[in-house]
Order: C-alpha cells, then structure tokens, then sequence
C-alpha cells in the first residue's frame, strides 16, 4: 500500500473512531443528583483509562489477573473509562466500551448539613451504583476477551495513545490520573 493510501486509511480510522467517541452515551452512576450534593462537594479522587487491545488472546490466568487489576480501579471517588483498539481494519477502531464515575463517600460534616432523605438516596445510589459498575466490567472484559483475535493484524498502539491522550485525558475530572494499557505491545 503507497504511503498516501495508509494515509487515507489512517484518516478513516481516526474519523470513525473520534464519530464513536462523539456517539458514545456515558453510563455514569450519578449519586451525587440523586443526594442532591452540591456542586462544591462533589468531589472525584482517581481517574483511571484501560486500553484493551484487541489484537492480544490471553489464557485464562492472564484474563484472571486482568479483572483483579481491573476491578481496582472501581472505588468510590474515582472514575473509570475503558476503551478497545485494534489495526483501524475490520471494524476494528478505537472504541469507547465503558465509562462510570462512582461518587466519593460523604464526610459527616456534609452529611450533617443535607437532608435525611438525601442522605438515604446517596448511600442507596452508591451501593447500587458499585454492584452496576462491577457486572458492567465484567461483561465488558467478558466480551474483550472473546472477541480478541491473535488473526487481526499488529494494533496502531502509538496513535491510539494519542488520540486517547489528546481528546480523553482533558475532560478527566481528578488530578490522579492513570493510563493502563493491556497489549502485548507490537505495533502495526
């Protein structure tokens, strides 16, 4: 392929990717609506974005451990994204699969200032809100590894760091922010 038709095929990939990005609906666990919180109090520790590439097949014990490491990212107070790349061919482009911000517990000094039926609501909305974020993970990366395939040409890691860096990384709401990336690491 002449280097202006990679090019071209680069460009369409990252056109459709940043369309999936701009079509994606976030499914956050917003507590701090349903406790009617104020704007000042909400606040959001640790941000963490998984990049799963899907050209990697990983055994049983590897898929294990990639839950656990995973499931750490989902506390209260943090928000996670997680996102599927693989060689912009097929189908297969950077897409958003999950987004989920957990509200941070409330201190006792705003507890004490809100309403008891808000109160109720937050600690009700978060508790369920866990349990959500912990089935949706695991369905996605359920889905992640059944739909990895070792056939899918070498994945476009370096231009995916940036496109996620470049329109991901600014809207992240906490100053502790972390990119992990489960990839075998061989570029196309």
């Amino acid at each position: 392929m002449k280097a202006s038709g990679r090019f071209a095929h680069l460009l369409l990939g990252f056109a459709l990717s940043c369309l999936a990005f701009s079509s994606y609906s976030a499914k956050y666990d917003n507590c701090y609506s349903a406790g009617k919180v104020p704007a000042e109090k909400q606040i959001y520790t640790s941000s963490a974005v998984l990049m799963l590439d899907e050209t990697v097949v990983f055994d049983a014990t590897q898929q294990d451990h990639i839950r656990k490491q995973a499931e750490r990212f989902l506390a209260y107070g943090s928000e996670l994204r997680i996102f599927t790349f693989s060689a912009y061919r097929d189908g297969r482009y950077t897409l958003p699969v999950m987004e989920v911000r957990m509200a941070t517990q409330l201190e006792e000094s705003v507890r004490y200032t809100m309403r008891k039926d808000s109160v109720r609501e937050f600690d009700t909305c978060q508790q369920a809100s866990m349990n959500n974020a912990k089935q949706q993970l695991y369905t996605v990366l359920t889905n992640y590894f059944e739909r990895s395939s070792s056939d899918l040409a070498n994945s476009d890691i370096l231009g995916t760091l940036k496109e996620i860096g470049d329109a991901v990384f600014p809207a992240l709401r906490s100053k502790n922010r972390r990119l992990v990336l489960v990839s075998d690491m061989l570029e196309n």
